[in-house]
């Protein structure tokens, strides 16, 4: 469920050692440095017409948002998909 997921993913993100006076990050901490670099990789300015690039590397634990803008820099943008469906298809569906 939810809670637990958020339980391994503040688990996984404090498995360094923080030293000195650095606090350990709650689950809520977590989830919103988590939920933070995500939307910070799908929302960049090098992630338009890269979305499913974009999406993948999201997806990627430790992929940093700067990592993510450098693959998608140096990717191609998508090319559209082309339709199967022919014109005369297309204005019959109408």
């Amino acid at each position: 469920n939810a809670s637990d997921a958020i339980s391994v993913m503040a688990a996984a993100l404090n498995t360094h050692d923080t030293g000195g006076t650095m606090p350990q990050l709650t689950a809520t901490e977590a989830a919103a440095q988590e939920n933070q670099r995500v939307m910070g990789i799908l929302a960049c300015q090098e992630a338009k017409g890269r979305e499913h690039l974009a999406t993948m590397l999201a997806g990627q634990q430790g992929m940093s948002v700067e990592q993510a803008r450098a693959i998608l820099t140096a990717a191609a943008p998508q090319q559209p998909v082309a339709s199967t469906q022919s014109e005369a298809d297309r204005i019959m569906a109408c």
